[in-house]
């Protein structure tokens, strides 16, 4: 205050009392309004505790949701692990019956495969024999006629 009185002792002398005095209440309404324009806008020690005090609920909060969050999560994964798991061996069984199958499908299709060849080949060595000896009685024909003559 002891510079406003000052300002206003200065002012007096040079441009009268009246008009330092109104341009002092002119000045004084003006620093006042802009006080008040910033003083809305700071922020108290409350303000600043109670904005502590939430940061650190919030910060609290997402931990805890977080966490909640990561254990769900392990869960599921688990819970998917599990029937990945059951879902593998239900597949390698199903692979062990169609393999199974097959190999019994082959063995079966290799025996009527073998029992046709067999059949074959028993057809080929009897006509070869009746045509060998079909040869041989026309050469012993063929010879008794050439004889006879």
């Amino acid at each position: 205050m002891v510079s406003a009185i000052k300002l206003y002792n200065l002012l007096k002398a040079r441009i009268g009392e009246k008009e330092a005095e109104a341009f002092m209440d002119i000045l004084e309404k003006k620093v006042d309004e802009k006080f008040d324009e910033k003083k809305d806008n700071l922020a108290t020690k409350e303000d600043i505790r109670n904005l502590a005090i939430a940061t650190k609920e919030d910060i609290n909060n997402l931990a805890i949701s977080t966490k909640e969050d990561i254990n769900s999560l392990a869960i599921a994964t688990k819970e998917d692990i599990n029937h990945l798991r059951i879902a593998t061996r239900e597949d390698i069984h199903n692979l062990r019956i169609a393999t199974r199958e097959d190999i019994y499908n082959l063995r079966v299709a290799s025996k009527e495969d073998l029992s046709n060849v067999r059949s074959e080949l028993l057809r080929i060595i009897y006509l070869t024999s009746l045509s060998q000896l079909i040869a041989i009685i026309a050469s012993v024909v063929s010879i008794i006629l050439v004889l006879k003559k």
